[in-house]
């Protein structure tokens, strides 16, 4: 199953940041980055429903360490709407 983890436009280092979280947690092939105009994507290719929840709260620390605004996760048919609180992150 493919995670896409949507930013707002970041410096390089910051969406690096994440990729680096993320491979602690799969795969570092299965992870790969896409950029727009205005975003960034991240995809994370996952296998088990543990990993899909160890790869959310890993997004939800980096909002919270780099104090982004938030990220939206697209996991199968679902989306959610991960949003910075001060020094945690919560699902909208």
């Amino acid at each position: 199953m493919v995670i896409n983890i949507g930013l707002a436009e970041l410096d390089l280092a910051n969406i690096r940041s994440l990729a680096t979280r993320l491979a602690d947690i799969i795969e570092p092939a299965s992870i790969w980055l896409e950029g727009h105009p205005d975003s960034v994507s991240v995809h994370a290719e996952v296998e088990s429903e543990q990993a899909i929840n160890r790869v959310v709260d890993a997004v939800q620390d980096w909002l919270a360490a780099h104090s982004a605004d938030s990220a939206s996760l697209s996991i199968g048919n679902r989306s959610y709407t991960l949003v910075e609180q001060g020094n945690t992150a919560s699902v909208l």
